[in-house]
């Protein structure tokens, strides 16, 4: 589920784990086309204990950034999610995580 501002003390929340834990797992993915280039990088935490989501078993950063000609945009966006992430540190996300994530 797409974590929105709107919901802004768990929005932080998000943030602050993001920012004090390393992530079980990470996934990249760069496409180019229509003059630009697009590096997607996914991060999934599952220390979430300190959170209070039903099923919850891990949150995910996906950053986004876009090159087209001289400029350069970022975005970051959270998710949550009931899928967790293997445990294994450098593992790649797999296919049907990266699904629940949006992608």
């Amino acid at each position: 589920m797409a974590l929105k501002g709107n919901q802004k003390s768990l929005h932080e929340e998000v943030k602050r784990l993001f920012a004090e834990h390393e992530a079980a797992d990470f996934d990249e993915q760069v496409n180019q086309g229509h003059g630009r280039l697009e590096n997607r990088v996914c991060k999934v935490i599952n220390e979430v204990g300190s959170l209070d989501w039903p099923h919850l078993k891990s949150v995910a950063m996906i950053e986004a950034t876009r090159r087209s000609g001289q400029k350069v945009s970022t975005e970051t966006r959270y998710y949550l999610t009931i899928l967790g992430a293997p445990r294994t540190k450098g593992s790649r996300t797999s296919s049907s995580s990266q699904k629940s994530l949006g992608h």
